[in-house]
């Protein structure tokens, strides 16, 4: 029995080391009992896994073996110290791949956002182009409209101009304004007939504790204008014709003619007020272009002009307290006026010349292109 130098354990058989002479059992010496058994006169040569790891038996020191070694461990060393970044550049790689992976996810997102945005684009350049079309057909078809109303407007007129508007009648309960009206032409000397009546009925009216005037409408303009002459050749009162009050009829005619900016546009008029604007366009333009007559005037409403200092006294210089002048009220009509008429024109306010500024508003209130600023 021996102890085994591996395991420490107690064995009856096994190898001996020819270095270290140490016996171990065939587990530890890493060899079968009958594979030794086999080696026969080599068993005296056999060596242990230890001295068979480590180093062979010292050489000389002046020998190249030594010297190879120690150039062969250098190596290593600078390998080792090269490859010693290795480590944390694998880490930094793995998070730049990560990185590369998440940038990937968001690019196709980015991809998938700008599709969406491309087909908003396209969806919108398309209702763009509808707008910019039904745009400009705008223009022609609020002129049409601005015809057509101006049409209406003078046909609605000489629609009215058969109709009289009779007041100053009491209303009776299940009254006859047919009987009425036959009544009052007699009296006028002017027999009304039915068959001349188109319609006859009491229109409400805004004022109370008023009674309901009478609106009769003809069938012929020349049966109105005699029935409404012979009635203002007579005076009638309410209580000739059988009421208890006191006082007298009278007649309104229905309107022969159109209102008056219709009747401004049918003779090729300015009304007042367009008339005004354009000459706060003017005065401006006069102002801007350094061409105004007097003035010394704008310094009230703190406005410095280049003029000449006349040696005479000044026949126009109102005093500041009592004129209005300094009140900024004629900038905010006049631009108000430019600027809903020559938004859209070749008009200039330094260079552009007066008359045409006037030429061109009154063609803008014409057509109907200029709204009420």
């Amino acid at each position: 029995m021996f102890t085994c130098s591996g395991c420490g354990l107690q064995h009856s058989d096994g190898p001996v080391c020819s270095l270290c002479k140490n016996r171990y059992d065939f587990g530890c010496a890493g060899v079968t009992e009958t594979g030794f058994r086999k080696l026969g006169d080599r068993k005296n040569n056999w060596r242990c896994p230890k001295c068979k790891a480590g180093p062979p038996l010292s050489p000389t020191p002046n020998s190249p073996a030594i010297s190879q070694m120690d150039s062969v461990l250098e190596q290593l060393s600078h390998i080792n110290l090269r490859l010693a970044p290795l480590a944390s550049l694998m880490e930094d790689i793995k998070s730049i791949k990560s990185d590369v992976i998440s940038l990937k996810s968001s690019l196709e997102m980015a991809h998938e956002l700008i599709d969406k945005f491309s087909s908003t684009v396209k969806s919108l350049e398309s209702r763009i182009a509808k707008a910019e079309e039904m745009a400009n057909d705008v223009s022609g078809l609020r002129a049409e409209i601005t015809k057509l109303n101006q049409e209406l407007d003078i046909r609605d007129q000489w629609a009215r101009s058969n109709n009289i508007e009779i007041r100053g009648i009491p209303q009776k309960n299940n009254e006859d304004l047919y009987d009425l009206t036959q009544k009052i032409g007699n009296m006028c000397n002017f027999p009304v007939k039915k068959e001349d009546i188109n319609y006859i009925a009491r229109v409400p009216t805004r004022v109370p504790n008023v009674e309901k005037p009478i609106i009769v409408s003809f069938n012929n303009r020349y049966i109105k204008e005699n029935f409404v002459s012979s009635s203002r050749k007579t005076r009638l009162s309410v209580s000739d014709m059988g009421f208890a009050s006191t006082g007298y009829c009278y007649y309104r005619l229905g309107s022969n003619d159109c209102n008056y900016e219709a009747g401004c546009r049918r003779h090729h008029l300015l009304p007042l007020k367009e008339r005004r604007q354009i000459a706060d366009v003017v005065f401006l333009v006069k102002i801007a272009q350094n061409r105004v007559d007097s003035p010394h005037l704008l310094s009230k409403i703190n406005m410095r002009v280049p003029y000449k200092t006349s040696r005479q006294p000044i026949c126009l210089d109102i005093p500041q307290s009592s004129s209005n002048y300094r009140q900024n009220t004629f900038f905010i009509r006049a631009a108000k006026t430019l600027n809903s008429a020559v938004a859209s024109t070749q008009l200039d306010l330094f260079t552009s010349s007066t008359l045409r500024f006037k030429t061109t508003l009154t063609d803008s209130w014409f057509d109907g292109s200029r709204t009420d600023p």
